[in-house]
C-alpha cells in the first residue's frame, strides 16, 4: 500500500539470508529491505531506517521457580 502511494507499481521480492540484507542493499542489489532487523548504533551509520512499526524483546521460558537458576542464554 506504502509504495503504491509512492507511484511503485511493480515490485519484485527477493529472499536473502538475514546477514546479506544490509549489505546487498549497500551494494544496490535491492532498493529496500522489507523484514524485521533490529536497530543497532552500527546499522543506523549504514543504513537509513524507517520508523519502527515493531518492538520487540528477548525472553526465554523457565520451569515454575526456575530451578535451574537460570539468568541469561548461556
Amino acid at each position: 500500500a506504502v509504495l503504491n502511494e509512492l507511484g511503485i507499481q511493480n515490485v519484485e521480492a527477493v529472499v536473502v539470508d538475514y546477514g546479506a540484507m544490509i549489505p546487498g542493499l549497500l551494494a544496490g542489489r535491492f532498493d529496500m529491505v522489507a523484514a524485521g532487523l533490529y536497530i543497532k548504533p552500527e546499522r543506523c551509520q549504514a543504513v537509513v531506517f524507517s520508523e519502527p512499526d515493531v518492538c520487540d524483546a528477548e525472553a526465554f521460558a523457565v520451569k515454575a521457580g526456575n530451578p535451574k537458576g537460570l539468568n541469561n542464554y548461556a
